[in-house]
C-alpha cells in the first residue's frame, strides 16, 4: 500500500469513527449525504494533478495529516 492509499484508509476510518459525534448527526438527510460522500471518497481517493480541476493543487499536506 502506498502512502496515499494509507492516508486515504486512515481518513476514511477517522471519519467513520467520529460520524456519530458530528453536529447534525440526528438529521437523516445529512447522515445519508455524509455517508455517500465518504463512500465516494473511499472509491476514488485523493485527487491527482492529472485531474484538470486539481492540476495546480497539491493535496500532499492533507495526505500527510
Amino acid at each position: 500500500m502506498n502512502g496515499s492509499a494509507g492516508a486515504k484508509e486512515r481518513l476514511v476510518a477517522d471519519c467513520r469513527s467520529i460520524g456519530e459525534h458530528l453536529p447534525g448527526r440526528d438529521a437523516p438527510w445529512l447522515r445519508a449525504l455524509r455517508g455517500a460522500a465518504l463512500t465516494r471518497f473511499d472509491e476514488v481517493g485523493f485527487p491527482t494533478p492529472r485531474q484538470e480541476d486539481w492540476k495546480y493543487t497539491s493535496v500532499a499536506p492533507i495526505e500527510l495529516a
